[in-house]
């Protein structure tokens, strides 16, 4: 939801509760046939992702481009012996590439050869070292030597090295191409606990801590299996100890769904991603872990907002910086338990105008794609089928477009926020229609009036058509 206050206290950390679909039992959300190396496995590609240049010989290692003059981006196709190649990472020796694997990859595989740019010139060895053991050595390869492939494993590695050195002649044209270098990562199984079986889904937002969602329980005449929780991150100290302090003031009975942000108060992305902050944050993992090591977060959700500091193409950073931050944030929590999955939640539609899909970290990142979705009072004058089929199509980012993304990433929706300040229950209706008859993981029900008026107390007609479809 729309941040209040950037003064908002950390001991007033909003709460909210939702139910999670029975429909999610025996479906783990976490693999993916539409990048599977196997039915249980992902692909990352290495230009997809975050790592660190520790040399190259001449300009900046290029993604998904052969290595080409001075500036990013301005080489030419990855080409070896005239197969072209539509990913990889483009240096040239002496090069280091170190890429951050917190122990969650299998196996790392690449083609390498000298560029055809390097028009028959160049002497390359290439070299992979995993925790400083080597894994892999090409020997001399000059422009005339067969394109080598690695296949290496990297099972339990947290630092991968990729090196290419000069062959002993100098590095002139010395062009590496590690084509289509990628990694595996294998995905643990569900280990989700049973959730309910019934078909009702129900949940609330905002519940004002403890009590509050206990009256929600009663409402509905049910239990809510999680508490989404979260505190706004002013400075380090405040961001570690919000989750120190919720993990007091919940009761072990519940399981907690936990918002992290991306950020700090007037911070950026880079300040994440190049590893700043990387104590805070393992900080954060390590109190969500003690307690759940299977944790459900969200990291910077609503990006296409306006109105937090990890909002896309903003001082904050671009949608491309977002990303590697997302990425970061994700390797960073899995090297402290892989068992964690992982939220992606803009809002529905292109709210402020920008468009979410730049800011999607990849597959082996998210396990959950959430949409933020709100019925404000201005939709009233609208007739109910006009009101719905807004929330299908919306911009090309609505509900049509969820089922569609979800279905051919493998990946269940959910719906991290939702309601209604039309009180007529036609909103409830449609989306208990739309939760019950698409693949949707979870969702929450935003019972409040705090910078949005969706409580039951504001719309009765909405609360009664509420606990009918989705209580007990």
């Amino acid at each position: 939801m729309r941040r209040l206050s950037t003064n908002t206290d950390v001991r007033a950390i909003v709460t909210a509760a939702f139910i999670l679909t029975g429909c999610i039992a025996g479906n783990d959300p976490t693999t993916n046939s539409h990048v599977a190396a196997s039915e249980a496995d992902s692909i990352v590609y290495l230009s997809d992702i975050a790592f660190t240049t520790i040399a190259n010989g001449w300009g900046p290692v290029e993604r998904d481009r052969a290595i080409g003059e001075t500036g990013e981006g301005d080489g030419g196709a990855i080409v070896l012996h005239g197969v072209a190649y539509a990913k990889g990472l483009g240096a040239h020796a002496y090069s280091q590439i170190n890429v951050d694997l917190a122990g969650q990859y299998e196996r790392f595989s690449a083609d390498v050869g000298v560029d055809d740019s390097a028009h028959g010139n160049g002497s390359i060895d290439f070299k992979v070292y995993a925790d400083d053991e080597l894994l892999y050595d090409s020997g001399t390869l000059n422009a005339d030597s067969s394109t080598q492939t690695i296949d290496v494993s990297v099972a339990g590695k947290q630092r991968l090295v990729l090196i290419a050195t000069d062959g002993g002649n100098g590095i002139e044209y010395d062009h590496a191409d590690w084509a289509d270098a990628k990694l595996v990562v294998s995905r643990m199984p569900n280990t989700d606990p049973t959730p309910t079986t019934s078909a009702s889904l129900g949940g609330c937002g905002n519940c004002d801590g403890v009590g509050g969602v206990q009256s929600f329980e009663s409402f509905i005449h049910r239990p809510v299996d999680y508490v989404l929780v979260w505190g706004w991150a002013q400075t380090t100290g405040d961001l570690m100890y919000a989750f120190h302090y919720l993990e007091d003031m919940w009761p072990a009975s519940y399981t907690l769904h936990y918002d992290v942000p991306m950020i700090l108060s007037g911070g950026t992305f880079a300040q994440v991603y190049n590893g700043s902050l990387d104590a805070v944050y393992l900080d954060v993992a390590r109190t969500i872990a003690s307690r759940d090591p299977n944790g459900i977060i969200r990291i910077g959700h609503e990006m296409n907002g306006n109105w937090y500091d990890w909002s896309i193409d903003s001082a904050a950073g671009s949608s491309a910086e977002f990303v590697l931050c997302y990425q970061h944030l994700v390797s960073l929590f899995r090297s402290v338990s892989p068992g964690f999955k992982f939220v992606w939640n803009p809002g529905a539609g292109k709210w402020a105008g920008i468009d979410f899909l730049p800011s999607y970290p990849g597959d082996a990142y998210v396990d959950f794609v959430s949409f933020d979705m709100y019925e404000d009072a201005g939709f009233a004058s609208m007739s109910a089928e006009d009101r719905w089929n807004h929330f299908l199509e919306n911009d090309g980012r609505g509900l049509n477009w969820l089922a569609e993304f979800t279905a051919q990433h493998g990946k269940p929706a959910a719906f991290d926020e939702w309601a209604s300040a039309v009180d007529d229950g036609v909103f409830i209706t449609k989306m208990h229609e739309w939760i019950t008859t698409h693949n949707v993981a979870y969702q929450m029900y935003w019972h409040s009036d705090a910078a949005f008026a969706g409580s039951f107390a504001t719309n009765p007609v909405n609360a009664a058509t509420f606990r009918q479809l989705f209580g007990q």
